[in-house]
């Protein structure tokens, strides 16, 4: 059996996530990541069983690195609105910062594949204290007593959804609408 290299590995996950977001899933071969990442294609089935369990650990590891860059700085004692705004500015740079990485979830979000996705152990424990901190928001009457769903649809979505539209003209966000598509969110979610 062959020895693992995280290297290698993080390379290939690289050239998944550059091939897929350039040429999509189906143009995406294992032969093509192969030759993108410089390695052999049998060196990738040291890492993944196949194409679906590269792709799906791709898309657990890229919204672990999404969460907790939005959980960065966000502490229990924070004023929920001051927190929720901490974590919506947090996931404009993050999206700013990785683009590709984001253009990867986000194109994988919409993908049949994320129907096989269950919930990572690690990605859950990561993501707790986000629950946490919506959670106390309903309990003090702040937020909507809504499941985390859908304060993320009204909040995150939307600012996705321009990032991915300045992405495309390889543009950033002005801090105008940055504080407009926040102001919307805050109004959408809160009591």
């Amino acid at each position: 059996m062959r020895q693992s290299d995280e290297n290698k590995k993080i390379a290939i996950g690289k050239a998944a996530i550059q091939l897929i977001n350039s040429v999509g899933f189906d143009g995406a071969s294992i032969s093509k990541i192969a030759k993108v990442a410089n390695v052999s294609p049998a060196t990738i089935y040291t890492y993944f069983e196949n194409k679906e369990d590269m792709l799906l650990k791709l898309y657990v590891m890229v919204k672990k690195e999404l969460a907790i860059a939005l959980l960065q700085g966000l502490d229990e004692s924070l004023d929920i609105k001051k927190g929720i705004h901490l974590m919506f500015e947090s996931l404009i740079a993050y999206s700013e910062k990785n683009i590709e990485s984001f253009a990867f979830k986000e194109q994988f979000a919409n993908c049949p594949l994320v129907a096989n996705v269950c919930e990572d152990e690690e990605l859950r424990a990561v993501i707790e204290p986000l629950k946490s901190f919506i959670e106390k928001g309903k309990r003090q009457n702040i937020l909507k007593e809504v499941s985390i769903e859908y304060i993320g649809a009204y909040l995150f979505h939307p600012i996705s959804t321009l990032i991915k539209r300045k992405y495309a003209h390889q543009e950033k966000l002005t801090e105008e609408e940055k504080n407009l598509m926040f102001a919307m969110g805050w109004d959408a979610i809160r009591k």
